[in-house]
């Protein structure tokens, strides 16, 4: 039972100044007196009164040696409270590494999980080594605590645990006596064995004397001091015995047992611990639990509390995106440490048990050594997990690639190329198309670890789909030449850009646009400005007005709209425009104005379009701002404007601390959809609030995208460098609002996705547009979009029909594993579509979900050093998975017992006050009376 229980007992004794023999012979020899006096007056005096004269002694002297016995009501409540053992396993990111294979270590934790009762050699070892530190470090603290003075219970108990750990020790140590090792091995085995057995005799005949007498005459003192450097030889020797077998391999092992390791090369880090913790649940732990109060916690950037032996977190949608990214899972070892520190100060807790690596990398709370340093004697075992060592390796990853440009767009090509173990060599990193090297690079590593960003670009100059490569050529001896390349396709497709320029008056950010427009070939812009004069050109030229039908708007891919009024924009062309953004995937932009926009169409159509809100926090319009990316904004495509990813924020900083902001609307303030890339602070950051308000943003509203500037003043970044950055900006600003339209496949079945690259943990959602030769879209069609791998069918998911959006169907696929994926549509209705053009399947592109760069998978080497820091601060030791219920066994798990007792006294009563009283007067009274007095 592990609910606290209480036993109560209750009892009669005498507690007074005498016994109960005393009582006897005081009360014979009080009557014998009382007796010869009566008869000395019996024979002067009336024969009747004697009889009388001797009741009344008698009943006073039976109430005197009645109070004198101090009878006593004793109740005794005896509280036995079970002692707790706490069980932490990490379940950190770093936790889902599947580590390189080692012989001795795999072997270990496929033991741990058995469930057979037999013991293996190697768990023998382990056990053995675990013992024989207890039993040295039990008996040591009789040895200081008899150095201070100390002489209770206390020694015995320490002295009677040694005795059962070298007791233990033995067991294994005859377990392993007669292994087929080397003559050294066994011999070492031996003389422990030898040593061990008259250690023990001599360990239980004093645990027996402490415990009749806890008081330690100076003769046994002198004994205990010799008996330690023995105990201590015998660990030290178990020790040697443990590395030994390390050392000689695995040969004798693997004779003793046919337990298959090979499958540990697929389980992880976390794997290998649940499968421990399940097996023990049914073996081992089900045992404790019967008497012990056990604790279970999930640690990664907090203590969760499991509640039961399932190891299983309830649910919580708040954490929902957490516990799906490991990336997102810190180890956090002080909290679990500071959730034992808690538990000890309202449970009696004998000791923890952390499964971790040990990657320690929380930024914020105190050091775990120092939360450990502070639990006094509660130890910590700790049971390590993953290499220490990272293997000589070079990994490509993160290739970010726009799925599909218009011809005679540049293609740019990112990624990150991380090396461990490489410092001092080149790299050799190729860019491929249909296998044909068109590009290289080098570069040098100058560190141990370290991540190198690579950036490729090529013209989009042919139409089609395209394959291309990107590969690092292998070093010399490195560990896994897999994941020295990234495939991915590019579709090249013939697709002009129609762009709609408006603004009320020619500003100079609309006569900038007006200019690059004009000079880009391929974009077919028209424009229309209201003052000073009405104009249009292309289809507004006539008709020099905004367009008041979704079908006038569609001619449009982008709408730039500037500082425009409610009347040259009115609530027609608002509703069309809306269609157009919500139902019809049109891409607005609108940059905002000191005239009209937006603040002008409050309550209007347009309004529920803007990404932002107006401020609570007027505009500082005489300081000015400075502009900062954000983080999403640092990985923006659209704002990678300099010679590599890095130089874009210090580019809008240069050019913003160069002219400061002044024309800010006070429509900046993001909704919660939208998404912020560009942020203004005032200089030094002075303002209430500014933190939140964007320069640059966006958001999805239905099917299209809205992109909002907060003030007009892209054209500043001419300032120094002429086109070059304006230029830039607006050209991938257009191609990256808009990429999502340009999906692959033929001319009735078109399919992508909202990215080409992803992280761990994100979802992939696939959109298929399905139309007839006519490019009238099909409705009704039994779709399923399928993530294959090599061929291989890796994931499925059915498409469901946009019922908003004709022959549109969406689906989406979670928990996609880190590598390369072609994503196909399949379907009677596909098959029918290509047949009836003649084309040839599958419908597929290409997508890559990327491990996620962050601290807990930066560097996934194991942290075993603070591990064993942490151990020995708390008296706790570094287990092998192998000898975890050992060092369960070395420690008094018995329940913690505590007595209140209660007195409640039988003879202090008015009773026998009034008894002794009435019995002396009648007496008095009768002699006063018959003249005897």
């Amino acid at each position: 039972m592990t609910a606290p229980q209480t036993e109560t007992i209750e009892k009669f004794a005498f507690e007074g100044p005498i016994s109960v023999t005393q009582a006897v012979l005081l009360a014979a020899v009080l009557a014998a007196l009382f007796g010869w006096t009566l008869w000395r007056e019996g024979r002067l005096t009336r024969r009747w009164l004697i009889p009388l004269f001797w009741v009344l002694r008698a009943a006073m002297l039976g109430v005197v040696l009645w109070m004198l016995l101090g009878p006593t009501h004793v109740t005794i409540k005896q509280h036995s409270t079970p002692r707790t053992i706490a069980i932490f396993a990490d379940n950190s990111g770093s936790m889902e590494v599947v580590d390189a294979p080692r012989a001795l270590e795999d072997w270990r934790w496929a033991l741990a999980r058995r469930k057979s009762a037999a013991l293996h050699p190697l768990e023998a070892c382990d056990r053995a080594r675990i013992s024989a530190i207890a039993a040295e470090r039990h008996f040591r603290s009789a040895t200081d605590a008899l150095e201070r003075g100390v002489q209770d219970n206390s020694l015995g108990r320490a002295v009677a645990a040694s005795h059962r750990s070298a007791q233990r020790l033995q067991e294994y140590l005859d377990t392993i006596q007669d292994l087929p090792a080397s003559s050294r091995f066994t011999a070492i085995v031996q003389d422990q064995l030898k040593d061990i057995g008259v250690l023990i005799p001599e360990l239980g005949t004093l645990s027996e004397e402490l415990q009749s007498s806890p008081l330690v005459p100076q003769d046994r003192t002198g004994k205990m001091y010799a008996m330690l450097p023995r105990l201590e030889r015998v660990t030290r020797g178990v020790e040697r015995v443990s590395v030994m077998a390390d050392q000689e391999g695995d040969a004798f092992f693997n004779s003793q047992s046919n337990i298959p390791v090979q499958n540990e090369l697929a389980y992880s880090r976390s794997d290998k611990v649940m499968q421990l913790l399940n097996s023990a649940e049914e073996t081992w732990l089900k045992e404790l639990s019967e008497s012990v109060r056990i604790r279970r916690y999930l640690l990664s950037d907090a203590a969760n509390a499991v509640s039961d032996a399932s190891w299983e977190i309830p649910e919580d949608p708040a954490t929902a995106e957490m516990n799906d990214d490991p990336a997102l899972r810190i180890t956090n070892l002080t909290a679990g440490l500071e959730q034992l520190s808690r538990d000890a100060a309202g449970e009696d807790v004998a000791a923890a048990v952390f499964f971790s690596d040990g990657r320690h990398n929380a930024v914020e709370g105190r050091p775990p050594r120092n939360v450990a340093a502070g639990l006094g004697k509660l130890p910590v075992h700790v049971v390590p997990l993953g290499m220490a060592d990272v293997l000589r390796d070079v990994i490509v990853h993160h290739v970010d690639a726009p799925p599909a440009v218009a011809k005679d767009d540049l293609i740019s090509i990112e990624a990150i190329v991380t090396t461990y173990k490489c410092e001092g060599e080149t790299l050799d990193i190729e860019l491929l198309h249909q296998d044909r090297v068109i590009d290289q690079q080098q570069i040098s590593v100058t560190s141990d670890r370290a991540d190198h960003r690579v950036l490729f670009s090529k013209v989009a100059d042919e139409f089609g789909r395209h394959a291309f490569q990107l590969r690092v050529k292998p070093l010399v001896d490195e560990t896994n030449n897999d994941n020295n390349y990234a495939a991915f396709e590019v579709e090249t497709i013939e697709d002009s850009i129609r762009v709609l320029l408006a603004d009320n008056l020619p500003r100079w950010e609309f006569r900038y646009l007006s200019n690059l427009f004009t000079r880009d070939k391929s974009l077919e812009y028209e424009q229309l400005l209201f003052a000073p004069e009405i104009a249009g050109t292309g289809r507004l030229q006539r008709l020099p007005e905004f367009p008041r039908k979704v079908e006038e708007w569609s001619y449009y891919r982008m709408v730039i709209l500037g500082d425009v009024t409610p009347r040259q924009l009115d609530r027609d062309s608002q509703e069309a425009l809306r269609e157009y953004v919500t139902r019809q995937g049109g891409t607005l932009v609108i940059i905002a104005g000191q005239e009209a926009m937006p603040h002008a169409f409050r309550g209007e159509p347009l309004e529920e379009l803007i990404p932002v809100e107006e401020s609570t926090v007027i505009a500082n319009r005489k300081n000015g701002y400075h502009l900062q990316l954000t983080a999403e904004g640092k990985m923006a495509d659209a704002l990678q404007i300099g010679e590599d990813a890095f130089s874009g924020d210090r580019i809008w900083q240069e050019m913003s601390h160069s002219l400061p902001v002044y024309s800010m609307s006070d429509y900046s303030q993001p909704k919660p959809t939208s998404h912020t890339l560009i942020r203004a602070v005032t200089p030094g950051g002075t303002e209430s609030g500014d933190s939140g308000r964007a320069f640059l943003c966006w958001q999805m509203v239905g099917r299209g995208r809205v992109v909002y500037l907060s003030a007009p003043t892209t054209y500043q970044l001419r300032i120094r460098n002429g086109d070059r950055y304006h230029h830039q900006f607006w050209g991938q600003l257009i191609r990256w609002a808009i990429a999502r339209d340009l999906s692959t496949g033929s001319k009735t079945v078109r399919i992508q996705t909202d990215k080409s690259t992803y992280n761990t943990g994100e979802g992939v959602e696939a959109i298929v547009q399905l139309r007839n030769l006519k490019g009238a879209p099909i409705t009704g069609a039994q779709l399923e979009a399928r993530a294959q791998q090599n061929g291989k069918v890796a994931a499925s998911v059915p498409l469901t029909e946009d019922t908003t959006i004709p022959g549109r169907y969406t689906g989406r696929f979670d928990g996609l594993a880190v590598g390369s994926y072609a994503v196909a549509v399949t379907g009677s209705d596909v098959e029918d579509l290509l047949r009836s053009e003649k084309a040839e399947g599958p419908i597929e592109t290409l997508i890559s979900i990327d491990p996620t760069l962050s601290m807990e998978m930066g560097d996934t080497r194991s942290n075993r050093p603070l591990l064993a820091q942490i151990a020995e601060l708390t008296g706790g030791q570094v287990v092998p998975p192998t000898a975890v219920s050992e060092v369960l066994q070395t420690i008094n798990l018995s329940p913690h017992v505590t007595e209140e007792t209660s007195r409640q006294a039988l003879w202090d009563s008015w009773l026998c006050f009034w008894v002794i009283f009435i019995c002396l007067a009648v007496e008095w009274t009768i002699r006063k009376i018959t003249g005897l007095a």
